[in-house]
């Protein structure tokens, strides 16, 4: 009694709360009306009484059989779609994981671009060369020729350029 009440106390889909409700019904007769009287009538010793309610609770037994069948497979095909809406969840966070990460590898990509495009344009050309240059420079040597980009009158090279004039 105890665990089917507990049982009937949780939440119950719409379908469920019908099925439980005619199967606890079922399950109550099935108890009071055949079980409990053919249970006395062995303590009190009728064999024939008993005989008799137990006939008669085989007669209500398939009552509270289909019933349980009946909620079983309610749980069970409730118990599937849930099953399958949180594998179409999982599906749908890992796509959106995917996108997410492909997305921040791409800004993180074009932001290195931007900033390897900076660092060069700052510069004037390569990093190997303006340290070349920089090191002829520092050491004494101005007659070092410096190769600039076309237009190029504000990076690194240019004021070293500039520096040797």
């Amino acid at each position: 009694e105890k665990v089917w009440s507990e049982y009937l106390a949780t939440y119950l889909t719409p379908e469920e709360k019908l099925i439980a409700e005619k199967l606890d019904g079922d399950r109550r007769r099935l108890m009071q009306d055949g079980l409990a009287p053919a249970l006395k009538s062995l303590e009190q010793g009728d064999l024939a009484g008993a005989a008799a309610q137990f006939a008669t609770a085989e007669q209500m037994a398939p009552a509270v059989t289909k019933g349980i069948t009946a909620l079983r497979d309610l749980q069970v095909n409730v118990a599937r779609e849930e099953y399958e809406t949180s594998a179409a969840n999982f599906t749908r966070m890992n796509i959106i994981v995917l996108i997410t990460l492909a997305a921040g590898i791409a800004v993180a990509a074009l932001a290195g671009t931007f900033v390897v495009r900076g660092v060069y344009r700052q510069l004037g050309g390569e990093p190997t060369y303006a340290r070349r240059i920089v090191q002829r420079i520092a050491t004494g040597d101005l007659t070092a020729t410096v190769e600039l980009r076309d237009g190029d009158t504000s990076s690194l090279l240019a004021a070293m350029r500039d520096m040797q004039q």
